[in-house]
């Protein structure tokens, strides 16, 4: 599927001015802000995805050696998939939504929410550069500014953020670790978690950095994981078509340096070649948690085993690794694996599996703490760039029902805090009260509450016919008087 591919090129720093007041002009324009506009942006990137199927694979082949397959699945397909599922929805997400549990007295003045678009975003990435074009675009203004990376550069980016409270969205990568116990099915996680961290030579923020294995069950793990990477590969990874490459010679170098400081045994693979920039996959056995692979995220197909004394060790490992990975995984009982979900906090987790989490299009997808803040993927995508305006609407028919909060307010608290006054369901000790008692108490208080404000409501409505009735009388004095008058 080899196709043409236009050649790299920087997008020059002097124009990056130019290009951001354009964007600016047309968003002020508000031709884009428009559910019309969007939808066929969208359906046309769609049909530019289609259009171009074979000069994305045949660019990904060049760059990382990633299979066909690969390519599709995790590039081609998922976009396209993505693209569909937001125009069959975009209008439901963009509607006003009516403001959830209103109390009645302010049900008058209709409060809803208004999606509102943030404006100008800044998505690092779609302008063709490196660090020195990153920068000059940070120096721009933005409405938005999103960013998928390390957490190196988004503390840069957040500093520069800072000084214009410019709101961010940062993916980042974390330290993810994947527990397993003895109660695991071995066989099935050595396998899954191998095909989640050979998936792209690795180089997937999703991927497992290390692998925490009670000790018991390590010698079948292992054994389970070499036997894994035999059935995909029978003729090796490097003569494998669905074995990719990494990136570039940097990235390269930069993972022979973690296998070689690492003082862990390595217990299958560890053959590099520069000349390919291929890593095989390489199975590495580390007995300290402050080894270069443990504490590195190694973004490659290296495959890092601690082994623990029990689950309470690989939780408390795990934390002190990275207390707020993106992702963790867990296999074993269910109670093990509730267990791992509860005490270690991370952007997201697959339990019995690795990162599928990720893989669907209607969950929101982020990190937490140093591994990201914000979500994206599905509505969550939308909301990302979306302000959620809240506004209200006071009919002008509804003035003396407003009355009560105009001043001079004598005798207006006690009709207040009778209408508006909620009852707790605890007492000073903050225990929540029993069903009977809670319900004695609602029911007092309701048919306090309610009698309140049927009081308040035909007192209001005396005062709007009250015109009526007095022009009524006024009208039948003159006629009363024109009569005895006329004797």
């Amino acid at each position: 599927m080899d196709a043409d591919v236009p050649q790299f090129k920087l997008t020059p720093i002097d124009s990056f001015p130019q290009i951001v007041n354009g964007l600016r002009a047309t968003y002020e324009s508000r031709r884009t802000t428009a559910i019309s506009f969007r939808l066929v942006q969208l359906r046309k990137l769609y049909w530019g995805l289609r259009d171009n199927e074979a000069a994305i694979c045949s660019a990904l082949r060049r760059d990382l050696g990633k299979s066909i397959f690969e390519s599709y699945v995790g590039e081609i397909e998922w976009c396209k998939n993505d693209i569909i599922f937001t125009c069959k929805n975009l209008r439901a997400w963009a509607k006003d939504e009516h403001a959830p549990d209103v109390p009645i007295l302010n049900r008058l003045i209709n409060p809803k929410i208004r999606k509102e678009p943030l404006g100008c975003v800044l998505v690092i990435g779609c302008v063709q550069g490196a660090v020195a074009e990153t920068t000059a675009l940070l120096g721009q203004t933005w409405d938005k500014i999103f960013y998928t990376g390390s957490a190196r550069v988004a503390k840069l980016i957040a500093t520069k953020a800072a000084q214009t409270l410019t709101p961010y969205t940062l993916e980042l990568g974390g330290n993810n670790p994947a527990i397993v116990t003895a109660n695991a099915d071995l066989r099935l996680a050595a396998k899954r978690l191998l095909w989640g961290k050979l998936y792209n030579a690795g180089q997937i923020c999703l991927g497992q950095n290390y692998i925490l294995i009670e000790k018991i069950a390590l010698p079948k793990f292992v054994a389970e994981m070499k036997a894994a990477i035999q059935e995909f590969y029978p003729d090796g990874a490097r003569a494998s078509s669905d074995y990719g490459r990494i990136i570039n010679r940097h990235h390269w170098q930069r993972l022979k340096h973690l296998v070689d400081k690492s003082t862990g045994r390595v217990l299958l693979g560890g053959t590099m070649d520069e000349s390919d920039l291929v890593v095989d996959p390489t199975i590495i056995q580390v007995d300290d948690i402050n080894d270069i692979l443990m504490t590195n995220e190694n973004f490659g197909p290296i495959i890092t085993i601690y082994p623990v004394e029990d689950l309470s060790e690989a939780i408390r490992i795990a934390k002190k690794v990275h207390n707020t990975p993106l992702a963790t995984y867990s296999f074993g009982t269910k109670s093990e694996t509730d267990r791992i979900l509860n005490e270690i906090r991370s952007g997201g987790a697959s339990v019995n599996d690795s990162w599928v989490h990720g893989t669907v299009p209607t969950l929101a997808f982020g990190g937490v703490g140093e591994s990201g803040s914000g979500a994206y993927r599905g509505r969550a995508s939308f909301e990302c760039f979306t302000h959620r305006k809240s506004y209200t609407t006071t009919p002008s028919w509804g003035e003396r029902l407003l009355a009560l909060r105009y001043p001079p307010y004598e005798g207006k608290l006690d009709i207040y805090q009778r209408i508006t006054g909620a009852e707790p369901d605890f007492n000073r000790d903050g225990i929540q009260q029993g069903l009977l008692t809670r319900y004695g108490l609602a029911l007092a208080h309701g048919s306090l509450k309610l009698a309140a404000l049927i009081q308040y409501s035909l007192f209001m409505l005396l005062r709007c016919v009250s015109p009526f009735y007095n022009c009524g009388m006024l009208l039948a004095d003159e006629t009363q008087q024109s009569r005895d008058d006329g004797r």
